[in-house]
């Protein structure tokens, strides 16, 4: 289990706020990041062909990422229409 340990400064004294899990793998957020900054200049999300050039993965590395983005809920995908997928922002997400 991968975790990060939060810090916080209070009167510039470092104090422990609490410990977070990651739940992603760098590929997971690197793809993540992919759709979020294509959706920031186009209105359409990117295409498998396009993830797969900008993360040097093949098609079906990228579909797993994919998966595993859906099952934990940071996007919304169907392997039926692989080219149509949508971020869902923190406050949509449920909680875990």
């Amino acid at each position: 289990m991968r975790v990060r340990i939060l810090f916080a400064y209070n009167t510039n004294v470092l104090i422990f706020v609490g410990v977070v899990t990651l739940a992603l793998s760098d590929i997971e957020r690197k793809v993540l990041r992919i759709i979020g900054n294509f959706y920031a200049m186009k209105p359409k999300p990117p295409s498998i062909d396009v993830i797969c050039v900008k993360t040097g993965r093949d098609r079906e590395g990228v579909m797993t990422v994919l998966e595993t983005l859906t099952r934990e809920e940071y996007i919304e995908w169907r392997r039926e229409e692989p080219d149509k997928m949508e971020v869902i922002t923190s406050w949509e997400r449920k909680e875990r």
